[in-house]
């Protein structure tokens, strides 16, 4: 009832509201600390590359509020003699929700899982045969649970990949979403004090992905874990745990080959290496270069960077830990006033700065097309060239439905079926499948085409009329 828009804004808020909470819930069951969960659920809700897909409007990215409960179910299911059909059914809950959010994070959580289950059996290699067995049955089941909702997740995406609409990118595409090591440790460039000084004097060229600053708050409390691991109540074993997820997660976002500063390393080739890479200089590369040249789809995925959100997510849990080990050594009102300064520090570390307000007025063509008459749908052109993002949101205003190329990451099935013919717009071809689709009115913008006024002879000489004049783009009825 209240609209997309409010819709769009209450789904972004309520994910930080989310994400702080199991958050919270999560380092809490580990330590039996509020503070600690208080701590951990502000460092992962309000993450610099959080608010960096809050800034650019990366609603799926945002949905990082199922992925404690997930993997606060798996690493308790993975402790020796420690889980329960309740943790089989936290990890099912967190899987499928995962998944139901963002495919984008169902996939990474599925390698990070392989991840976080090799560091369990280096962590607790001692554990003996029956309890890895009890582990993987208890998994298993998890998963079984959670079948029904993977499988309606991920069902459309492999018809589309039988439909070959799932592209499969080039690893020269892809090297250019590396994260560097740097990443993790340059604070966000929109902070207030030292944003701007970060941005003129690093390469922040793709910082809504890059933006994985991990915290110096956070960094320091999580060495206080380590460095006091087994003294509270999460053991060693959880402690060393969560570290190895954390660094296979930053391994991962660093992609295939390794960068520094935003920029690859090169390597002189060994003289043995020689007759296999004759070239003298080589990258160094890095897991993610196997992953790519093995796993399924993962060629498909194109910023390597996001895995960062993961390492974010552990270096939270432990910096909750690394919290309630610091609050338990002290008392009374030095332990009020330290878990204070701790969240203060947490906070100002990740303060950004405040945010321009714009209002979004309409644009003179929707209102135009508002007032005219019919239901017939409206086709930009170029087709694929145009960004049927914005067109899309401004139907709202103009009430007319949409038929476009470029969606986003995906194309549709009838964009596929259509697009050839559509880019050879004005054709006989092209305004007979106008007729079919029930399309009234061609949205032309002749600064992309260099000899408009041919165009323009073309198009009107194929039958249609021009009606109207906005700036950039010229409208035609489709009689």
């Amino acid at each position: 009832m209240a609209g997309p828009v409010f819709g769009y804004n209450f789904a972004i808020l309520a994910s930080y509201v989310l994400t702080g909470l199991t958050m919270y819930i999560w380092t809490r069951r580990l330590t039996g600390q509020p503070l600690a969960g208080l701590i951990a659920g502000t460092i992962f809700a309000f993450s610099p590359f959080r608010y960096a897909s809050y800034l650019v409007g990366h609603l799926n990215l945002l949905g990082t509020q199922w992925l404690p409960i997930y993997f606060m179910g798996l690493v308790q299911i993975l402790q020796p003699g420690r889980r329960s059909r309740f943790d089989v059914l936290v990890t099912a809950a967190g899987i499928s929700l995962v998944a139901l959010s963002s495919i984008h994070y169902l996939y990474m959580t599925a390698v990070l899982t392989l991840a976080v289950l090799i560091g369990a059996l280096l962590v607790h290699r001692r554990s003996g045969a029956a309890q890895v067995k009890q582990s993987a049955v208890s998994l298993m089941a998890a998963f079984l649970i959670a079948l029904p909702a993977l499988g309606l997740a991920v069902a459309p995406y492999l018809d589309l990949a039988q439909r070959g609409g799932i592209t499969v990118r080039s690893i020269e595409y892809v090297r250019q979403f590396s994260a560097s090591p740097t990443d993790f440790v340059l604070p966000a460039t929109f902070h207030p004090l030292w944003g701007r000084w970060v941005g003129d004097h690093f390469d922040r060229s793709y910082w809504p992905e890059a933006t994985l600053y991990l915290g110096a708050a956070a960094i320091v409390l999580a060495v206080a874990a380590f460095w006091w691991s087994g003294q509270g109540t999460v053991t060693r074993r959880t402690v060393s745990l969560l570290g190895l997820s954390a660094l296979a997660a930053l391994i991962l976002a660093l992609g295939v080959n390794l960068y520094w500063l935003s920029q690859p390393v090169w390597i002189n080739t060994p003289k043995f290496l020689l007759q296999w890479h004759p070239s003298p200089q080589a990258r160094i590369p890095l897991p993610g270069y196997l992953l790519f040249k093995t796993l399924p789809f993962y060629s498909s995925m194109r910023v390597w960077m996001r895995y960062g959100v993961f390492a974010v997510l552990f270096v939270s849990a432990l910096a909750g830990i690394g919290a309630a080990v610091v609050a338990g050594k002290l008392r009374g009102w030095s332990r009020r006033a330290v878990g204070a300064l701790m969240l203060g520090l947490v906070l100002f570390d990740f303060w950004p700065k405040q945010q321009p307000f714009a209002r979004v007025e309409n644009e003179a063509l929707d209102t135009w097309l508002a007032g005219q008459p019919g239901k017939g749908a409206v086709a930009p052109f170029p087709f694929e060239r145009a960004d049927s993002q914005p067109l899309i949101y401004r139907t709202l205003v103009n009430g007319k439905p949409f038929v476009g190329g470029l969606y986003g990451a995906y194309s549709t099935a009838q964009s596929m079926r259509i697009g050839a013919i559509m880019d050879g717009f004005p054709s006989e071809e092209s305004v007979s499948l106008l007729h079919e689709l029930g399309i009234q009115y061609a949205l032309v913008w002749p600064s992309a085409y260099p000899e408009f006024q041919v165009i323009n002879d073309e198009v009107e000489k194929l039958g249609l009329k021009r009606l109207a004049d906005f700036g950039d783009t010229v409208v035609y009825e489709v009689p």
